[in-house]
């Protein structure tokens, strides 16, 4: 019975991450923030979704004929989290945190979300939400939320006959 739609929440978390990334720009703090904004999109939170969620993740029996399902679409969005954060790192020559340093607390930070919009959903607003994991980012990554400046670029022109 529970198997079903398990598979239909993941699949469906994991085609709108892709979507939502394929449209996305290349630069990894814009990308970061899609996948993040991607945890509160409206086709896949809502509180009937979440609590099929946490029923599964508060149900010992359920979690453990289920958590290979579970954990291979989240292990690849995590991979992809840190992979960005990696990025983000790289491009700003960030020598502070690793990726993993950063990636995993905003994932707990998110989950901590989620519970609190299915206990408190009137209180809650998701644009808080995506606003304050966006700004652990930032405050990880010294300089991310600034622009990178602008690398002077020469173009050669070749004129033929």
């Amino acid at each position: 019975l529970f198997r079903e739609p398990f598979r239909h929440l993941s699949e469906e978390y994991e085609q709108a991450w892709q979507q939502n990334l394929t449209g996305a720009a290349a630069d990894p703090l814009t990308r970061l923030k899609t996948m993040i904004g991607t945890n509160f999109d409206r086709r896949i939170f809502t509180l009937e979704k979440l609590a099929v969620w946490f029923t599964f993740w508060s149900d010992a029996q359920l979690r453990g004929r289920y958590r290979a399902a579970a954990t291979r679409v989240e292990r690849r969005y995590i991979r992809a989290i840190e992979a960005e954060v990696g990025s983000l790192l790289a491009q700003r020559r960030n020598a502070g945190p690793a990726a993993a340093d950063i990636a995993r607390p905003r994932m707990a930070m998110i989950d901590g979300f989620l519970l609190q919009s299915l206990l408190y959903p009137r209180g809650f607003v998701r644009r808080d939400a995506i606003e304050t994991c966006i700004g652990f980012v930032e405050g990880r990554v010294p300089g991310a939320s600034r622009p990178l400046p602008r690398r002077r670029t020469t173009t050669s022109l070749t004129v033929s006959d």
